[in-house]
């Protein structure tokens, strides 16, 4: 998108959600069928805003030893959702490759795009139909979180964003301190090498329990599971302690993480 900086949001391999026909055993970016993912890439405008439009490229491999038809009627698409991922709120577009037969050791890829037409949370992933049958729901899906406007995603970071707005702009906020709100969902307090409180939140979009942030950070805050919280800290992408890196971490001081609203459970 020419004159503006873009998002891109890449899928190369993690963890696949249960499927509709294919059984439930197949791991990461590959189908018991042969069918692998091998490119999801999503970019869009950087901030996403409503109206402005997603271009979405996959690339499907076939890795099997029989041939995989794909139906002549919905072909390769991409499923999307709007506002929570069910059904209803259905924004699927790009239906291509109709009656594509995928020859084994062959390869297809599509790029497709649409309009953001609403603010909120998106959910993206590869769909398709085989054999009557649709492809595993939310299988590699990307989330996306889209602003209302210019305006909001420039004045959200100071009155506190959502788990989702972190993953919709990973590259905007990492190494930077942010004030995030969330559910935290499991609350580890441990004690460092030297015997000192210490702890470890896993801390939850509250729309999408798919976004998960991990907090880290000195002391004992007085929270507990499913407590909707408000951390303040440094954001980063990769954090790398000791000799391990791990994804989407938010470093802080126990007197930074308040209880917004307790767990009534």
């Amino acid at each position: 998108m020419k004159g503006k900086n873009t998002l891109v949001l890449t899928v190369a391999g993690v963890c696949m959600a249960t499927a509709f026909f294919f059984i439930a055993d197949a791991a990461g970016n590959t189908l018991p069928n042969g069918l692998q993912l091998l490119v999801f890439d999503i970019r869009t405008d950087n901030p996403p805003i409503a109206g402005s439009k997603v271009t979405v490229e996959m690339t499907l491999k076939n890795l099997g030893s029989a041939v995989i038809a794909f139906d002549n009627r919905t072909g390769i698409f991409v499923a999307a959702r709007w506002n929570r991922p069910t059904n209803e709120n259905s924004r699927d577009f790009g239906h291509s490759n109709k009656g594509l037969v995928l020859a084994p050791g062959k390869s297809v890829t599509v790029k497709t795009s649409r309009t953001l037409d609403a603010a909120g949370n998106w959910w993206f992933w590869p769909a398709f139909n085989i054999g009557g049958n649709w492809g595993p729901p939310r299988w590699m899906e990307k989330t996306l979180y889209v602003y209302g406007s210019n305006e909001e995603a420039a004045a959200l970071p100071a009155k506190g964003l959502s788990v989702g707005h972190i993953f919709a702009d990973r590259e905007r906020y990492d190494e930077k301190n942010v004030t995030v709100i969330g559910r935290a969902m499991i609350v580890r307090k441990k004690k460092d090498g030297r015997g000192r409180p210490s702890m470890l939140i896993s801390f939850f979009d509250m729309k999408n329990d798919r976004q998960v942030i991990n907090v880290f950070g000195p002391g004992h805050p007085a929270v507990g599971n499913g407590d909707v919280v408000r951390v303040t800290g440094v954001y980063k992408v990769k954090s790398k302690r000791g000799r391990y890196t791990f994804n989407d971490e938010i470093q802080t001081t126990s007197d930074r993480v308040v209880v917004v609203t307790k767990s009534k459970y």
